[in-house]
This record gives structure tokens, sequence and C-alpha cells, in this order.
């Protein structure tokens, strides 16, 4: 506590209290009238005795000098634990608002705690508030008037106000309130702007201080006004239109003239767009970021400009990868061979053309396979890659690179992911052999099962299912995701 010197002692150099408090010297603010001795009981529990310091350490022989035991602790009070700690605030028009430790001997006043501030600013009211918390009840307050120009005037003989503890001197200012003082500007400016009004600030300076007007900018400066009308004591907003010139100059209506609080906003062109980029990347003669130079612009019109695909292009697995998360499935040779295509879209700023290289492999998911079963179920491997030998069907790659359809699998089906994100399914024609799905380079191939798949329809004809599907909706299938929860 409140020692030179805390710390644990030899019993046998202090025996009695006033030996450990001579050796660990009270500082000057400790409380010696009130000391705590902490004394361990034999079965655990905590004694606490209350000694008078002054009496121990007047009188070695005093009642209060007790025989100090193993383990007892002495614990010695700062005066400062039991003072109600207060404040004074000053705050509003004063050159420096402050919170003072409040002075105990009552002699706080209005005046002195202005002076503690630094004055008041130029602009101060002759006004002001006390803020009065009630001490027997902090939730209680009042607001106290004040005069500050005659507690200041010291040639009235005007008697100063004294402070309680806890009191906020609020000093009220003449200008307006922040919000009426400012004018915000924004729109089609570089820098939307809040700006301090002045009676000389007009439109052009307005413009100016936000940056200018940017390229899409009309000319047309939208003002808002709110304007208080007394006889239906309300406000209503008034709205005026300024066209103003390559000057910033207002055109129509000649200095017009701006008020506190007005909100300024530049008008956009109407169909203004700013230059659409589409990043081309992989086997195409010229990649990077293009600028679509009209409107409507398609995929073969903008690989067309790029000089075309080369030599090693995968066509077949090209894809456009849209707001970096929707993977749009296309057919590039039939965008590029007619115009007209379904798959030749019309792009838009930020798409992503990826035209892979040509490879010679096939996937194989073998999650439901005999494969897997060999591997085991605790196996991360589902998926092998092997060679494509064309006019191949799926059910062949699945026979002779998997082993089949594992045991569990009912009415297994067989899918195919083409390499540019379509997918399409076996199904029976006629009830006497299977259609099976054209396999192409790089698309990837599995079974599902027809009884206990979410992924198809169980009506009559589930192709038009997969057509919806490739009409809008998106299905990310992340392997490691996949691999994880079957592992799992």
């Amino acid at each position: 506590g409140a020692v030179k010197h805390p710390g644990v002692y030899e019993l046998s150099t202090t025996p009695k209290i006033k030996n450990l408090l001579e050796r660990a010297e009270l500082v000057r603010e400790a409380r010696k009238d009130l000391i705590f001795l902490k004394r361990t009981n034999d079965d655990g529990t905590t004694s606490i005795l209350q000694v008078d310091g002054n009496e121990v350490l007047a009188n070695e022989g005093s009642s209060n000098n007790l025989l100090l035991e193993h383990q007892d602790e002495i614990v010695v009070d700062s005066l400062s634990r039991f003072v109600d700690k207060s404040t004074i605030k000053v705050s509003g028009a004063v050159r420096h608002e402050i919170e003072h430790s409040y002075d105990a001997s009552g002699r706080m006043t209005v005046r002195s705690a202005l002076n503690l501030a630094g004055g008041t600013l130029s602009d101060a009211a002759d006004q002001a508030f006390i803020l009065r918390t009630n001490s027997n009840n902090t939730t209680e307050k009042e607001y106290i008037r004040v005069d500050i120009k005659e507690v200041l005037d010291l040639s009235q003989g005007k008697a100063d106000i004294a402070l309680s503890p806890d009191d906020e001197l609020i000093v009220l200012s003449n200008s307006e309130s922040d919000d009426i003082k400012l004018i915000t500007i924004s729109g089609s400016v570089r820098i939307e702007s809040e700006l301090e009004y002045a009676k000389n600030l007009e439109i052009r300076d307005a413009i100016m201080l936000a940056g200018g007007l940017q390229r899409e900018a009309s000319g047309v400066i939208d003002v808002y006004r709110n304007t208080y009308e007394a006889a239906a004591s309300s406000f209503r907003t008034e709205v005026f239109s300024v066209k103003v010139g390559t000057n910033y100059e207002p055109e129509n209506a000649g200095s017009f003239a701006l008020k506190p609080g007005d909100k300024l906003v530049a008008r956009k062109l109407d169909h203004f767009e700013s230059k659409a980029i589409v990043t081309i990347q992989g086997e195409v003669n010229q990649t990077g970021q293009f600028a679509l130079i009209k409107n409507n612009e398609t995929v073969s019109e903008l690989l067309t400009r790029a000089g075309g695909l080369t030599s090693e292009a995968f066509s077949e697995g090209a894809y456009i990868l849209r707001d970096s998360t929707k993977n749009l499935v296309l057919d590039l040779k039939k965008a590029m061979l007619s115009t007209n295509s379904a798959s030749n879209y019309i792009l838009k700023d930020g798409d992503q053309i990826v035209v892979p290289k040509i490879e010679n492999i096939v996937y194989v998911d073998i999650s439901n396979t005999q494969a897997h079963n060999t591997l085991g179920q605790d196996s991360l491997q589902w998926w092998i890659g092997v060679p494509y030998e064309e006019g191949k069907s799926a059910s062949w790659y699945l026979e002779s690179f998997a082993g089949g359809p594992a045991n569990f699998l009912e009415d297994p089906i067989e899918y195919v992911k083409s390499p540019n994100g379509g997918l399409s399914r076996s199904k029976n024609k006629l009830w006497l052999f299977k259609k099976q799905p054209k396999v192409n380079v790089g698309s990837t191939i599995g079974y599902l099962s027809a009884k206990n798949n979410s992924t198809w329809n169980t009506d009559g004809d589930r192709h038009k299912s997969l057509l919806r599907l490739r009409k809008g909706v998106i299905i990310n299938m992340d392997r490691e995701r996949i691999q994880t929860l079957k592992t799992n």
C-alpha cells in the first residue's frame, strides 16, 4: 500500500506492527489512523483486524501494536481512496475546453474557470449555463443560467458564482450552428466536399473547390434549399437548376446567391458510360486488356480485333468469367463461325475471356466407381487424368479406367462436364439403350445415381433441366471443398 518499501519481511526482524511500519516507511499521503491486518487462520479462512497506526507509532506498548504471525499482511491505504474525485468542465465558446480537478477548498468560481480555459472567444454570447449534478443523486441534473458579461465585468462589482463538484460551464456562441454554416457539393465533381459558408461564395467557387466537374458532367447544377414557412410552421425544399459554362459561370441565373445549408448536386450526362475494359487471357494472338469500342460488342468481334486464336488454342475449353464469380459457358467455335450464335455473348465491363492451351486428357471422377472402392474410403484421390481417345463414350472411359460403377450406386447414370462448363448426362432411349453424352478433350466424366441425385429432375425429359441450368443458374463445385466434405 502507501509505503516506500512494500514487500515480504522476515518475521524475526519485524515481530510487531510498529517494527514493520518503521521498516516499510509510510509515505506522506498514507492514512495512518486506519491500517488493516489480514491474518490467515488455521482453517484457511482470513480475518481482517483494524489498527490505529497513529497510536501504534506513538506508543510501542499500545494494545494495537500486535505481535505478527507467519503470513500476516499489513495494508496501508492512501488518503485519496477516501475522497470523492470531482472535476470542473468548461466547454463551448472558450479558447481551450478543459476538464480540471475540483478545488477542494471550494474557491473555484465561474470567473476562475473561464481564466483556466484561456478566456472566451470573440463570438462568445453573453449567456452561459452551468450544468449541475445533484451530489446525492447523480441522475438528477439542473441548468443554471449565467450572465457572463456581468461576471467578467469587475467594474460592476457583481459577485462571482461559486462552482460545485462536477459542474460543467457551457459558454454559448453567437455564430450559427455548424450544419447550417456548411454547403455541400456532390455528384459529377472530382471531390465531393463540405464547404464552410461565406457570403461571397458563388457556385463557380464551390465547383473549383471541389476539384472541378468530371468529364461526364452535364453542366447542370441542382441546388436544394430548405426554406422555413412561418405561416405553416414547417420547412419546404426548393430546387434551383443552374446551367454553368466552361468556366463554371452560371449561364441562365446571373449571379446566383448561395445560402447556408444549400446542397449542390452536379448532374451527369444522360446515357454516359465510362470506357468498358475486357481482359483476354490464354491462347489468343494478342492478350491483355481491351477497351470495348462500340455498343454491344461481342466475343467474336473482340477476339478478331485481338488477332484471333493461336494454333494451340483449345476452343472447347474457353469460357468467360463475369463479375469475378460467374462462369459463362462458351461454345467458342460457334461464336467465331456465326455472329448470330447464342454463344456470341455481348461483352460487358470487367469480363475475362479465357482460352486455354489444347491438351489430350480426359478427367475421370472416381468417387462413385470401383476404383475408389479399391483405394478405400479414406483415400484423398478423387480424380484421375487419362488419355483422350476420339469417339469413345463416357461409359467406355469409366469402365476402362475406373472399373465401372461402385456396388452401392443405384441406377448409375454417366455425366460429362465439358471444359467450358457445360453439363450433360446419359439417358435411356426407348428403354433399349443409353444415349451417351459426347466426350471432348478436357472433359470430366463420372457417375451419378438416378434414384438419389438432386442435380437432375426425375421427370420424363431430364435434358430440359440441363437447358434451364445453362440459362443462368450457376453451380460452383470446388473440388477441394467436395474432397474435404467427403473425407470428413
